[in-house]
This record gives structure tokens, C-alpha cells and sequence, in this order.
């Protein structure tokens, strides 16, 4: 990772992105890139109003800063204005001087709040909370009412070939697409097992399975490096094991089954994309996805809910992971793509680890059994790489119950479904 290494030059990259907007998706950068904690700051929180879908402006920021406590240790509002003015031809001073005024009256408004709070003058106080929201924030833009018959409509153009928008998204296997059925753009699959069931091989041959039947995807990695993902995919393509994909490790039948899986990783070329990075925000998170989405990404897996912490300070760990997926499961509407999202299991106590899961086993939230659209969740018998993975359709918004295998090729590498 390369550091700006030039104050102006973050700023006048932060006065740009709240200028054009749409560059906080364009350009590769994340808060390590900027040298102070100032600039880390507010690109974070830049970042957290475009995923919201709040709008980007310096009044918004200065709003989201006030609202977290880290307004004064960026440098005020007058910061907040210098950014913009570092850009050459920024803007009319017209705007420059509204976008002042504004500011100064809430920092007016505010000021006077808390004197009213400090005297116990709550009625006061009361009022001046109501004006200061009034003010502070604008009406957010609403999707247009539309009739019963605009929402039938969808589903005759769908049945006569009419639709110019993808509605539904292929998941990638024929059997979970028989028997769950094609996943609708805006919905949420979770995907829960216990750890080395194979969770995430089962999201990848998703996306592998939809990358070849020309629908675009991505794989949003919050667990595992870089290496690790490549290795993963030529593992599952070539039928080499993960462990021997290393130097001086491989035999010459080895390099020739690996040969060919990465000439049909290659031959998918922006159909199947990669954001990954250990850790991380639900910001960044769904910066990654919008990214993905820019390029047609259609189908779109996090791996895994529990690895993603919040921005903002949650109240406990089980109030975070929910407010994280409810964070990205919204975003996936936004931007319209089917979210599937890997989550751990928590085997209570008294339970066995080849038992058969349930919907509350989902770890540290089981609030995710609400929000999700389809549940499937995965188990297997044995501890055993090469051991059939029982798959169950817990929850779906029209039918559920379904239940089949995938196991692992021994000799492709592949793991293939069965009834």
C-alpha cells in the first residue's frame, strides 16, 4: 500500500470527492491511504454517506461528523469548507457562501441547544432539537408511488421476454435454483454452517457456476487474503488440493490441471470480480459491492457477516452484526443486486456439531432469521473434506423445505449437487 504522502494532495482528493461524488468508488483508495487521522477521518465518513444513499455534500458531512462526536477533531466547519476550495474552479462563490451561511446557522442552532440542556430548560431545549432537525436535514428522495397494476406489470413483461431490467439472478447451481429458485435482485440469502462445512466453496461454485452462464458476479472476502482466494479458485477448478499449491510442492500433472483452471478463471474475465480485505466496515463493504455492481455484478457474496464490524459504535456485539447486515442488505437493494451472505453458526450448548442446524444457531444474531429472504443452512456428518455437505432451505419468501447434498469430486475437485 503506497501513502498519498502529501497533505494538499488528500485534501484537494477529499474536496473532489465531495465535489464529484461518484470518484469515492472510482478511485482504489481506503483510509490507510491518508497519512492523519484527520483525513481518515472524513474519508471514512465520506464513504458512509455514499453507501447510505444520504448524498454527498459538505453540509451532509458536516451533519455525519456532528452526529459521531468527530466534528472539533477534524477542524470544524471551516475545514470542512477548505477542502473544496483546495480544488481549482470548485465552485460558484455563490454556493461557497451558501453552503457557509448554512453551516454557521447550525452551529448557532446547536450552540444553543446545548445551553438550554446545561440550564434544564428541557421544553426549550425540546424546540430547539425539533428546529435544529428541521433544518439539518433535507428531505431524503422517495421512490414514486406506483399502482397495484405497475408491480403486475413487472411480472407480464418478465413472462413475455419484455423486461429491460434483470429481476431475477441465476445463484449458480441448476439444483438450488430447481429447488430454491432464481434469487430476485434486493433479496438477502444467508448461507449459514459451523466453520469448515464449507460455506465459503459452496458460495464460490455459485459464482463460478453463474460466471459461466454469462451472469456477472463478485466475491466480497472479509476473511481471507488475497493468496488464499486465488488459491481457493484453482483449487476448486483444477482438483489440486489447497496445501500442495505451493512452490516446489507440485507435480507435473499438478501444473497441467492448473494450467487449465486458470485458463477458465481468465476466460471469465469482469464476469467474476474480487474485493478483498480482512476485517473491515460495513462502509467499505458496501463501497466493495457498488464498485462490483458498476461493473454488472449481479450476484454478489460477502464472506462472512461476522468478520465485518460496524462504523458507527454499536451497542453489543449481537446489535452490531444486525446492524451491519441490515446496513449491506440494504445497499443490495440500492443498487440492485442479489446479496448472498455467509454467517457462522453458534452450536448451542448440549448440541452435537453434526447436528442438524437451526435458524437460531445463526451466531450472534438471530435477528439475521428476520431480515434474510432465504435461509439455507449447511451440515455435515463427518470431519471430513470429501464428506457429503446436507444443505436445507429453512425460510424462503415462497417456499421452503427443500433439502439435497453437494460432495466433493475426488477427482475434479469440484463439489457436485445430489438429490
Amino acid at each position: 500500500m503506497t501513502l498519498l504522502c502529501d497533505e494538499m494532495l488528500e485534501r484537494k482528493v477529499l474536496g473532489s470527492c465531495l465535489l464529484k461524488p461518484s470518484l469515492l468508488l472510482e478511485l482504489p483508495l481506503t483510509e490507510q491511504h491518508f497519512a492523519g487521522n484527520v483525513h481518515r477521518t472524513i474519508w471514512s465518513q465520506l464513504l458512509w454517506l455514499h453507501a447510505e444513499g444520504q448524498g454527498v455534500d459538505t453540509v451532509r458531512l458536516y451533519e455525519r461528523l456532528s452526529s459521531v462526536g468527530k466534528l472539533d477533531a477534524v477542524g470544524g466547519h471551516g475545514y470542512l469548507l477548505e477542502l473544496t476550495d483546495t480544488v481549482p474552479d470548485s465552485s460558484p462563490a455563490t454556493r461557497r457562501l451558501d453552503e457557509l451561511k448554512r453551516l454557521r446557522q447550525l452551529d448557532e442552532q446547536a450552540l444553543k441547544l446545548r445551553r438550554a440542556c446545561e440550564q434544564g430548560k428541557l421544553e426549550q431545549a425540546e424546540q430547539l432539537a425539533a428546529g435544529l432537525g428541521v433544518f439539518a436535514v433535507e428531505a431524503p428522495e422517495h421512490e414514486p408511488l406506483v399502482t397495484a397494476w405497475g408491480c403486475a406489470e413487472l411480472v407480464y413483461d418478465e413472462l413475455h421476454g419484455h423486461s429491460k431490467r434483470v429481476v431475477e439472478v441465476y445463484p449458480g447451481l441448476p439444483l438450488m435454483a430447481e429447488l430454491v429458485g432464481d434469487l430476485p435482485v434486493g433479496s438477502v440469502t444467508v448461507l449459514g454452517a459451523d466453520t469448515n462445512v464449507g460455506k465459503s466453496s459452496i458460495a464460490l461454485e455459485m459464482l463460478v457456476g453463474a460466471a459461466s452462464a454469462d451472469v456477472r458476479g463478485a466475491y466480497v472476502s472479509r476473511e481471507d487474503p488475497r493468496l488464499l482466494v486465488g488459491r481457493k479458485f484453482l483449487a476448486m477448478l483444477s482438483g489440486v488440493k489447497p496445501r500442495k499449491i505451493r512452490p516446489g510442492k507440485l507435480e507435473d500433472a499438478d501444473w497441467h490441471r492448473l494450467s487449465h483452471a486458470a485458463q477458465v478463471i481468465q476466460s471469465f474475465g469482469s464476469k467474476l470480480v474480487v474485493s478483498q480485505r480482512r476485517g473491515g466496515s460495513d462502509v467499505d463493504t458496501c463501497a466493495a459491492m457498488t464498485r462490483a455492481a458498476q461493473q454488472g455484478a449481479k450476484l454478489v457474496v460477502v464472506d462472512y457477516i461476522q468478520a465485518i464490524r460496524k462504523a458507527a459504535k454499536a451497542q453489543d456485539r449481537r446489535n452490531e452484526i444486525y446492524e451491519v447486515a441490515q446496513t449491506i442488505a440494504a445497499h443490495a437493494d440500492r443498487i440492485g443486486v442479489a446479496l448472498v451472505l455467509l454467517s457462522q453458526l453458534t452450536i448451542p450448548s448440549g448440541a452435537k456439531a453434526t447436528d442438524e442446524p437451526q435458524k437460531h444457531w445463526l451466531k450472534e444474531s438471530r435477528d439475521l432469521a428476520n431480515m434474510a429472504d432465504n435461509i439455507i443452512l449447511a451440515h455435515r456428518n463427518e470431519e471430513n473434506p470429501y464428506a457429503p455437505i446436507y444443505l436445507r432451505h429453512v425460510k424462503g419468501k415462497e417456499e421452503f423445505g427443500a433439502r439435497w447434498t453437494m460432495q466433493r469430486n475426488a477427482k475434479t475437485g469440484r463439489l457436485e449437487e445430489h438429490r
